[in-house]
């Protein structure tokens, strides 16, 4: 569908991670990396040493979500098979079940939607007046007949960094606020599932901080570049602002901050909690080309990227947990230049990798002619809203050009 009538969902171009290249799931067995730990407020505590993020792990548990017996994972009997294997993840690391002793919260069918189970645990912090949410979904789409699509990145990579986030935070210093893991079921239609739990939560929902969403973390937006995790939503507190302004100086990989509307993704479980004016990020690498396909397995994740990015994820929890202060939502701050510099950089990176990336002449034209835009903006130092929205429009439309399947 155009872009000028869909809404805006996830951006995400990407830097090389190493001069050797990303580590594929077929290649040797990688070692286990440091996740790093964010710089830490001037009032904070001193950051807790790292612990070790396992890849080998990471990749084990999109195996197993991408595995065929659980097929899209969107069946009632596949679903409740992914939801119960999850919780047992839960359990085996340590993390306690919400108030009345279950990881599995049950989903009552209503108009369209099956009935369904989300499932969730916590670690606890010091304080349980505050809450961090931390969501991704594991259901998928019913696949046509006879098609398997196992949905390696979308979405079994985000429940492999949700899950491999909580055994960090679990092993290691209590954090300040306690940290609530929620893996969300029948995502589809329209986030039935993320709506339902809003609707009726486990929790008072005055209590949260913030909720930071995970999704697509094993590929790259049109498979065009690996190694950039991109952060959407800081813009919706300065607290959050700043942490990933933190997160994104001490990674060892790059880190892009952009705001919400500029994410591709369909719909990202953080949405309804956005709309209850809760502060939201979304971490994510952006739809690679077999977004959805049966193309979408376990042999095309990129592995140093999926574990790059759950450093990332795990790093932001990290900082957003401890934080001294409770981030307070804010509506959203004047465009920025430096939003406009990000995006020029993003499409210049592109224009030496039209022809490797079988770009059309439509897409190519227009980048050329966005870049310039930005050129000019970066170089006179102002935007405005109206220029924000038009560009915006534009952006979206190059993106979903680099996404379509070639």
């Amino acid at each position: 569908m155009s872009p000028l009538t869909t809404a805006p969902w996830t951006l995400g171009l990407a830097l090389l991670l190493g001069a050797t290249g990303p580590a594929r799931a077929d290649g040797p067995p990688p070692q286990p990396v440091p996740a790093p730990a964010p710089a830490p407020a001037p009032d904070a505590k001193p950051a807790p040493a790292p612990l070790l993020l396992d890849r080998a792990r990471l990749m084990a548990d999109v195996r197993r979500l991408a595995d065929s017996d659980l097929g899209a994972r969107a069946t009632p009997k596949e679903r409740e098979q992914a939801a119960q294997w999850i919780a047992d993840q839960m359990a085996k690391a340590s993390l306690v079940p919400p108030p009345g002793g279950a990881e599995l919260l049950h989903v009552h069918a209503f108009a369209s939607v099956p009935e369904g189970a989300h499932v969730m645990a916590y670690v606890k912090g010091a304080r349980s007046d505050e809450v961090v949410l931390v969501v991704t979904h594991f259901d998928g789409r019913l696949p046509p007949e006879k098609e398997l699509r196992p949905g390696a990145d979308a979405h079994a990579s985000g429940v492999a960094a949700l899950l491999e986030t909580a055994r960090l935070l679990a092993a290691g210093p209590a954090p300040r606020r306690s940290v609530g893991f929620v893996a969300f079921d029948l995502s589809a239609p329209a986030l039935a599932g993320p709506r339902s739990f809003v609707a009726a939560p486990p929790l008072d929902l005055n209590r949260v901080a913030a909720v930071i969403a995970v999704e697509r973390v094993g590929r790259s937006l049109g498979d065009a570049f690996s190694g950039t995790t991109f952060v959407h939503g800081a813009e919706t507190a300065a607290g959050l602002e700043s942490a990933v302004a933190a997160v994104a100086k001490a990674a060892r990989t790059d880190v892009r901050s952009l705001r919400m509307d500029l994410a591709l993704s369909r719909a990202p479980d953080s949405l309804p909690f956005e709309e209850r004016r809760l502060p939201c990020l979304l971490v994510t690498g952006g739809p690679s080309r077999d977004d959805g396909g049966a193309d979408d397995v376990v042999g095309r994740i990129d592995v140093a990227a999926l574990a790059a990015r759950t450093e990332i994820l795990a790093a932001l929890v990290r900082a957003v947990a401890d934080a001294p202060e409770m981030p307070q939502w804010r509506a959203a701050p004047p465009p920025s230049v430096d939003e406009a510099r990000t995006a020029a950089t993003l499409l210049d990176g592109l224009a030496s990798r039209e022809a490797d990336l079988h770009l059309s002449e439509e897409v190519r034209t227009l980048r050329a002619e966005v870049a310039a835009l930005l050129a000019a903006t970066v170089k006179r130092g102002t935007i405005s809203l109206g220029e924000r929205a038009a560009l915006r429009i534009l952006l979206v439309q190059i993106l979903e050009g680099l996404v379509a399947p070639r």
